[in-house]
């Protein structure tokens, strides 16, 4: 009858077993009908029950990764879509699906970071400003423009002095360019040697001053005062400027070190209580110096990470044994409440007096627990500061301190409680990188009480993990096998007895208790905020030389004159520019036959009246478009358009806005000018401070222009702050092939921002 019950089991055993099977199989076929159908969500669902069911089976785990990345780029596909018609929020939970059922889709990362930066630019935007904003921006639009020097022309200067006096040399250039060049009584006049051909004024006045050893001071856009450069001189002639920042997310400390350490300003003070800095010091240094802040001010990065703690204890213990009420046998005497009267003493028999003899109990117990005790805190850490999560709890712990007293001999011990915590200390410091990596300063210690000793106090263990890993966005990272083994055994029984081999277990009891822990932690960082590091702040600062610092936002360029590189790129023994004709006559020229093969009479005979009317016609240069509206921290494009051009080779010309409206983020070269092959100087120099863009445009290596219409160059706007601005050219020519100016008119533009 047993083995007929027997064989009952085993076969209800084998049939759950095949109904599983046929589950899992089950399942299975429909993932992949629902891969057949282009469901590959239905089919992930499928394919994970089919593996729940069946584990061991490889083809199913096969399809199941297989189906992850189909379903995965099915949403990466429509994130895109969505991201196309501006649905950026649906579209970040397409992305975060794609990466989930794929975590190595690094597309998918990448097109998800674009979007989340499109939601904090647009956020960014949408928030309201605070005060402090405000008020800077106050500042900005109220604060005085810089003096420029404004000459009289913007033509090339040559100038050649072989040897003569150097006031002369100052003299002689104030009159060409309408500046009034002042001197420091201290120069002493000495003969000297200087010569520039075909340079603007400002560069003939650098190299003028650089090799004389001075410098200048502009004292009104017409008028310049010319000192000795020295230490004693600058003091004199800078003036100084005094202001404080503000910073918002930089600690105060590292910024003035910074500033310390990159510009040497030595007349500077901190604040930490404002978290402020004050600077004494010059313009320029003041600007380098606002440069810096504002490079070095941003906010940090943020991550979430999220944790998962798993403890796992397994508890087995053995109890067997006997259990005694108690380990004593007392002996009492019978007596009243009230107790006895001496006079009875005497009189006490066997009667009166009584024992109390132990109950026992024989244990048997054998009991194997599991426990769990599962936590998933999520954590939100600033980049670079430590966050700190226990889990536990904190066991007091008796200290004694003896204290000696007034009498000799005599001590008193004092007695007091410290408190020790005993469970999962984790402390994780992140850094977030640029390619959407995160590095996790990681330490995770376990504590745990390994015994009992004398009055209670507590023998601890500890296990503890140090360690730096780096991650991706999202990406899981596990740690166990911090796996601790505990075996407690203790035996009790009557003294003699309990010690007799093999009969003394009878009349003893023995505790045996092992426990297994370990710790299974999880850690899956996310990226909620990177710090806000804009174009602007890519951009190399150029601060002039180690003796004297000045604020250029472009380097100083050795602009080559156009012409003298036309020559040196001639074959040799052709002719020089100056002795070729008027531009009037080329142009007469270059319509008919050579000389030698026409009559003369050819060459003297009128223009005809079309051609007349085509020289005639003034080039125009002008904006497009020419009137616009745009939203504040909007980019957008103007085109600098050349039409009727005739010839031309060289367009030089600035370019004039309200930096509190504006502000240039780009200069491209247009094709017009190199459109038939020729090399093409493209000179570009914005300074966004004073609202000025300086362009020069010139062919390289071509004795002809270029006739007809087209772009000079791109130049892209941000639109910074409300209001309406006027894009205006000034110092502006158009010139031909051999730099004579050709008649042209310059229209300006009007952007108003909203």
């Amino acid at each position: 009858m047993k083995n007929g019950l027997l064989i009952k089991r085993l076969v209800i055993v084998l049939l759950l077993f095949f109904l599983a099977g046929c589950a899992a199989t089950k399942t299975y076929k429909r993932g992949v009908q629902a891969e057949r159908e282009g469901d590959w969500d239905q089919a992930v669902l499928y394919y994970f029950e089919a593996m729940k069911l069946n584990p061991d089976n490889l083809a199913y785990r096969l399809s199941l990764e297989t189906a992850r990345r189909q379903a995965s780029k099915v949403h990466l596909s429509k994130a895109k879509q969505m991201m196309e018609e501006e649905n950026i929020e649906q579209a970040m939970v397409e992305f975060r699906l794609a990466i989930e059922l794929d975590s190595t889709n690094q597309l998918a990362l990448i097109e998800m970071d674009k979007a989340r930066a499109k939601v904090e630019e647009e956020a960014e935007r949408l928030r309201e400003k605070t005060e402090i904003e405000m008020l800077k921006e106050k500042v900005e639009t109220e604060k005085a423009p810089p003096v420029y020097l404004s000459p009289k022309s913007p033509e090339k200067i040559t100038l050649s002095f072989p040897s003569n006096n150097m006031k002369e040399v100052y003299t002689a250039l104030a009159k060409l360019s309408g500046i009034n060049i002042l001197l420091d009584p201290t120069i002493r006049d000495r003969k000297m040697s200087f010569e520039v051909a075909n340079v603007s004024f400002l560069d003939a006045l650098d190299s003028l001053v650089t090799t004389n050893g001075h410098f200048y001071k502009i004292v009104n856009p017409t008028t310049i005062v010319v000192v000795p450069d020295n230490p004693a001189k600058r003091r004199e002639y800078t003036e100084l400027v005094i202001q404080t920042f503000y910073l918002s997310n930089a600690e105060v400390k590292s910024v003035l070190q910074g500033l310390r350490t990159v510009l040497g300003i030595r007349n500077i003070s901190a604040d930490p209580q404002l978290n402020s800095v004050t600077i004494r010091d010059s313009a320029d240094i003041i600007a380098l110096a606002e440069k810096l802040i504002n490079r070095a001010d941003k906010s940090k990065g943020e991550v979430i990470v999220d944790l998962e703690i798993l403890e796992v204890n397994r508890t087995k213990l053995n109890e067997y044994g006997l259990l005694l009420s108690s380990y004593s046998i007392t002996q009492g005497l019978a007596q009243e409440e009230t107790g006895i009267r001496l006079s009875q003493i005497p009189y006490i028999s066997q009667a009166d007096w009584f024992l109390t003899i132990p109950s026992f109990t024989y244990t048997l117990l054998k009991q194997t627990s599991d426990a769990r005790l599962v936590a998933k805190p999520q954590l939100r850490i600033t980049e670079g500061e430590k966050a700190s999560l226990f889990i536990g709890e904190e066991i007091p712990i008796r200290v004694t301190t003896i204290t000696p007293a007034q009498t000799i001999g005599v001590v008193t011990p004092i007695h007091s409680y410290q408190y020790r915590r005993v469970g999962i200390q984790i402390d994780l410091t992140p850094r977030v990188h640029h390619n959407n990596e995160i590095t996790l300063a990681l330490t995770v210690k376990i504590e745990s009480i390994l015994a009992e000793m004398l009055e209670g106090q507590p023998t601890f263990t500890s296990r503890m993990i140090e360690s730096t890993i780096r991650l991706k966005d999202g990406e899981t990272n596990l740690l166990a096998g911090l796996i601790r083994f505990e075996e407690r055994k203790s035996i009790s029984g009557i003294p003699g007895l309990s010690d007799i081999p093999i009969l003394g277990k009878i009349f003893s009891k023995e505790l045996s208790q092992n426990v297994e822990t370990d710790i299974v932690l999880t850690m899956t960082p996310h990226i909620i905020k990177t710090p806000n590091i804009t174009e602007e702040d890519l951009r190399a600062i150029w601060a002039g030389t180690e003796r004297a610092m000045v604020y250029r936002e472009a380097p100083p360029i050795a602009e080559l004159e156009e012409r003298a590189v036309m020559e040196e790129m001639k074959p040799a023994g052709e002719k020089p520019p100056e002795e070729k004709p008027a531009p009037a006559k080329k142009e007469t020229e270059e319509e008919t036959p050579p000389a030698e093969e026409s009559p003369p009479e050819e060459e003297e005979a009128e223009p005809e009246p079309e051609e007349m009317g085509e020289e005639l016609t003034p080039a125009e240069v002008s904006i497009t478009p020419a009137s616009l509206i745009v939203f504040r921290e909007e980019r957008f494009s103007v085109n600098i358009n050349l039409d009727n051009a005739r010839n031309v080779g060289h367009v030089p010309f600035n370019l004039g806005f309200d930096p509190n409206v504006l502000q240039i983020v780009e200069v491209t070269m247009g094709p017009l000018l190199g459109k038939d092959g020729a090399q093409v100087s493209f000179v570009r120099d914005y300074d966004n401070k004073g609202g000025q863009l300086r362009v020069s445009l010139a062919r390289l290596g071509k004795d002809t222009g270029v006739d007809g219409s087209g772009i000079l160059c791109t130049v892209v706007f941000k639109a910074v702050g409300a209001g309406s601005t006027d894009i205006v050219f000034s110092n502006n020519s158009v010139r031909d092939a051999t730099s004579n100016t050709l008649p042209a008119n310059f229209v300006p533009a009007k952007i108003q921002v909203q």
